[in-house]
């Protein structure tokens, strides 16, 4: 009879202890989070040596969860030529919003590939920005 109880009591308890951890995981509030994009010139590129040269911006946003990745957005920018960029003053912004973000599981990495153009010949440069848990926005900056 006792080994009985403690086989029920025990079964109770690994039962309680499961229904908890699944209650907690079901009532996990979700939230946006938003990344703030600009892009602009730190340069003049009117030399006639620029004449042909074009950059190519590519931002991917991946949602991380343990070892689980998901790619929340992305987005490819036409070519431009480089002395169309705006100057830091009034650069082109943008606003990516991802929705639905477990903040105490989940976290955000904003990878941008900027890729220069010139006659054929590439030269590509690559960056991440992470945001993290408790960070509701973050900010990218990419300068051409």
């Amino acid at each position: 009879m006792k080994k009985i109880s403690i086989i029920i009591a025990a079964a109770m308890l690994i039962i309680i202890t499961t229904g908890f951890i699944s209650y907690k995981n079901f009532t996990v509030k979700k939230v946006n989070k938003n990344i703030n994009v600009e892009v602009f010139k730190d340069a003049s590129y009117n030399a006639p040596v620029y004449a042909d040269a074009y950059a190519t911006i590519n931002i991917t946003v991946i949602k991380v969860n343990g070892s689980k990745r998901d790619t929340a957005f992305t987005h490819n920018f036409t070519p431009m030529q480089l002395k169309s960029f705006p100057s830091s003053d009034k650069p082109l912004l943008s606003k990516i919003s991802v929705s639905n973000i477990n903040d105490k599981q989940e976290r955000l990495e904003v990878y941008y590939t900027l890729t220069y153009n010139t006659k054929g010949s590439q030269l590509v440069f690559c960056d991440v920005t992470l945001i993290g848990k408790g960070k509701k926005s973050g900010s990218l900056s990419i300068k051409i």
